[in-house]
């Protein structure tokens, strides 16, 4: 936690850990519920792959496109949501005109593609950044 806060202020890891904590009650009511018929395991799954298959990968390609301090965090939850539906799909879409068979785990590594390749870009551009803010001062 001690290293988080060094990266991170107090108030996003407040925020994540509240995310997770509600994320955790809302897939507990979901798996309560008896109208729907869901094993506790099956509604975590439900709850955080939704979770994970509509906003991290649209979040972490927002950090790669928009610069930190220019958009807020209700633009960027509301950029990331609409970046994922575009990124995820298509490449699924991509993927299965190249004969990929579309399952489950093809999803999930189609997902984890998609954030490793948005992390990559984020991870050029700052290191760009930095190394021509450096340059410039010598």
């Amino acid at each position: 936690m001690i290293i988080l806060e060094t990266h991170m202020g107090k108030k996003y890891i407040i925020i994540t850990l509240s995310t997770v904590i509600a994320l955790t009650i809302a897939a507990l009511i979901l798996g309560s519920l008896n109208s729907i018929e869901l094993s506790m395991w099956q509604s975590f799954r439900a709850v955080f792959g939704f979770v994970i298959l509509i906003f991290v990968p649209g979040f972490i390609w927002s950090w790669a496109i928009w610069k930190p301090k220019s958009i807020d965090g209700i633009e960027r939850i509301t950029i990331s949501t609409a970046l994922s539906i575009v990124f995820v799909p298509f490449a699924i879409f991509v993927l299965s005109k190249l004969g990929v068979t579309i399952t489950a785990v093809s999803t999930l590594l189609t997902v984890i593609g998609v954030s490793l390749i948005g992390i990559a870009v984020t991870v050029v551009r700052y290191k760009y950044k930095l190394i021509k803010k450096y340059f410039r001062r010598v």
